[in-house]
């Protein structure tokens, strides 16, 4: 394999080139399994240093930094109420969502406590909690409810993401210096200034001293939540195949269905598709950063070659039965095919990757919150 197997396509390329996984990554580990094998506790520390610098690390800081500009430019648009500044705003939303694809599965660690997963998208929203909560939020007409931090106190569905779109894409009442617009212009600076601690709540959560980072690289006999490299290891294994899954069942299986009405995630902003390769690109790099074809005997190169044609097939869609970035019209996948492609690339996590790089999924597993 080589390390530029699986590019980036279309615009989200310039977000995430700087998440290439350098090709020494895959022979560092390489070398050490074969010196070592597979299941011993250097290989499975080199690959959580590994992983996590390369990209986890990078991920949730492209959060924090995209998540910085959101408060300002909320300010300005509702300072001005210009069509220039609100798309500004939309294009920082846009980052932020984009970047936010990239760290979604990553739902241990950090993202475990204090409901974080849920306050920046609560997605899916199967019961239209969102519109219902935020329009009752907005009804009350009291800004107290949400202004110097009150946000916190309320429902996860109107403090992220999900709700700030709402507000953002209202035709009828867009931010500005109206008098229509004063409570939804606090109510959009209170979710963004919100999104932007939370960003940062994350990223602290895994660099700080004491954090994730080093709770996985510091795993040892009675430590928790690791007592072993291999236990680090396998939460990072776990990961990636509780991300395929999600995103086959929440973002692709709908599709498969004519009768569904479900929306694919920011549709509202026209941002699914883009969600969607963000997500899965960003899916593909963790998969490489953790290198776990290096552990492969050599008589399994089927598995290689397996999850190569998978990757291209689910990279090749924007999850709803279109194409992605740089496919040529009429060469996109069918819905079922890439649903069927991210079955397969969980199979392959899970009953060979995952065993040859002695982590095995349906061993035992420690818990990881």
């Amino acid at each position: 394999m080589t390390c530029a197997r699986r590019g980036v396509g279309g615009r989200v390329r310039v977000f995430v080139a700087a998440f290439m996984v350098p090709c020494s990554a895959y022979a560092v580990l390489a070398a050490d399994a074969a010196r070592a094998g597979p299941s011993t506790e250097n290989v499975h520390d080199a690959r959580v240093q590994s992983t996590i610098q390369s990209h986890v690390v990078r991920h949730f800081q492209a959060v924090a930094e995209a998540a910085a500009r959101l408060p300002p430019a909320v300010a300005r648009a509702c300072k001005t109420g210009t069509d220039g500044d609100r798309e500004e705003l939309s294009t920082h939303f846009r980052n932020v969502v984009v970047a936010w694809a990239g760290v979604a599965y990553l739902r241990f660690g950090p993202m475990a406590g204090q409901a974080r997963q849920d306050r920046m998208s609560l997605w899916p929203d199967r019961r239209g909690e969102v519109a219902r909560e935020l329009g009752q939020l907005l009804a009350s007409g009291d800004p107290a409810k949400f202004e110097g931090g009150a946000l916190a106190k309320q429902s996860p569905a109107v403090q992220g993401l999900p709700a700030l779109e709402l507000l953002l894409t209202d035709s009828a009442a867009p931010l500005g210096p109206t008098d229509a617009s004063s409570l939804r212009c606090k109510l959009a600076s209170a979710i963004a200034v919100n999104v932007h601690g939370i960003a940062g709540e994350l990223l602290q959560g895994w660099t700080s001293d004491g954090g994730w980072q080093e709770k996985m690289l510091r795993a040892a006999p009675g430590k928790e939540p690791y007592e072993s490299a291999q236990d680090a290891a396998r939460a990072l294994v776990m990961a990636l195949y509780a991300g395929l899954k999600s995103v086959a069942d929440d973002e692709v299986k709908p599709h498969l269905y004519t009768t569904s009405k479900s929306e694919g995630p920011y549709a509202k902003s026209n941002l699914a598709a883009e969600y969607y390769e963000a997500g899965v690109n960003a899916l593909n790099h963790f998969y490489d950063a953790m290198a776990l074809e290096s552990s492969l005997a050599g008589d399994k190169d089927w598995v290689k070659n397996s999850a190569g044609i998978a990757w291209n097939i689910v990279k090749s869609s924007d999850g709803a039965g279109g194409r992605g970035s740089g496919v040529a019209k009429g060469d996109q996948p069918s819905v079922q095919k890439v649903f069927a492609a991210m079955t397969t690339l969980r199979k392959l996590v899970a009953t060979e990757l995952s065993v040859s790089a002695g982590v095995p999924l349906l061993g035992k597993t420690r818990k990881t919150k």
